[in-house]
């Protein structure tokens, strides 16, 4: 392993979650059915974790990331101390607080989506480990480092999600992947107070909506201020997410070397995949129609 010893004996925390990310990656390529062959680490140049061979001699190269909370930000905000006294003359304090965990927001036209949009898409961090002329893989382990409690947010692949109570939510895994510089971004916004037609949306712009501290409509909702991964990133070919319940496969469409329909066959049998809310090449053009699908709805929301 890339890690190896030094990683579980590590003084970081994060290079022990590292570590074991990597135990759990070769695991759920064993059980896939790949030969899997560590790499060793070279100091000159930034070199994958893992090279995985199918039964029918295809290879890749995959590169295994942990997701933690953001080190330099404070992640809780107090905001408010209760004292309730009971009659018998019981006292109970509670205390309000707002989780931060990939970082608080500084800037009006950014919200706590956007932050973990932008924590997970890792376009900062590019492939520099990917190898030239062979199909690249990102593992991301959401449920093995001090971000585990928040892995339920990263269930689905759908763009939006609609709540009981008539509230709207960008999710973050598909316009961490596939979302473009723009679309909106939704934090628990009412559906009612969303434009249905351009006509609506023009009498609306320029007025106020009474809406708790009578906001411009207009101010209400970010927009992603840069492309998602695969848009940008034409180096990895997939991105494997794996959650508390579940694996997740986003497949990159634009990718230079795409996946041999052999290892994309191959990583259907990873344990706890669940080929439902991936997002694969199974049959040609899926992944075009779906995206199509899922843009038109995006886009739908706001014009």
């Amino acid at each position: 392993k890339k890690k190896g010893v030094k990683g579980f004996l590590s003084n970081d925390i994060s290079n022990v979650y590292a570590a074991i990310a990597e135990i759990f990656a070769c695991y759920d390529f064993k059980n896939a059915g790949f030969k899997v062959f560590p790499i060793d680490e070279n100091n000159q140049k930034p070199t994958p974790d893992f090279k995985i061979e199918d039964t029918n001699g295809k290879v890749a190269y995959v590169e295994v990331n942990c997701k933690n909370y953001e080190k330099n930000n404070n992640t809780v905000t107090v905001c408010s101390n209760s004292v309730y006294n009971f009659q018998n003359g019981t006292k109970m304090v509670s205390c309000t607080s707002i989780h931060s965990p990939f970082g608080k927001t500084t800037k009006p036209t950014e919200n706590s989506i956007i932050q973990a949009i932008q924590k997970i898409s890792q376009i900062k961090q590019g492939s520099k480990q990917a190898v030239n002329g062979k199909p690249f893989i990102l593992y991301i382990d959401l449920d093995t480092g001090n971000i585990r409690g928040m892995s339920h947010l990263f269930d689905t692949t759908y763009p939006i999600h609609y709540s009981k109570d008539g509230e709207i939510t960008s999710e973050i895994i598909w316009h961490a992947m596939y979302g473009k510089k723009g679309y909106p971004i939704f934090e628990r916004h009412p559906y009612y107070m969303l434009p249905c037609s351009k006509s609506w949306w023009y009498k609306l712009k320029n007025k106020l909506v009474k809406h708790k501290n009578t906001i411009p409509f207009d101010k209400l909702i970010c927009t992603m201020n840069h492309d998602g991964r695969f848009l940008t990133d034409h180096y990895v070919s997939a991105v494997i997410f794996r959650c508390e319940n579940h694996v997740i496969i986003c497949e990159n469409q634009y990718a230079n070397n795409k996946l041999h329909r052999s290892t994309r066959l191959h990583l259907k049998r990873i344990p706890k995949v669940d080929i439902a809310k991936s997002i694969l090449n199974l049959i040609p053009g899926m992944i075009i129609f779906k995206n199509m699908r899922y843009r038109y709805i995006v886009r739908r929301l706001l014009f």
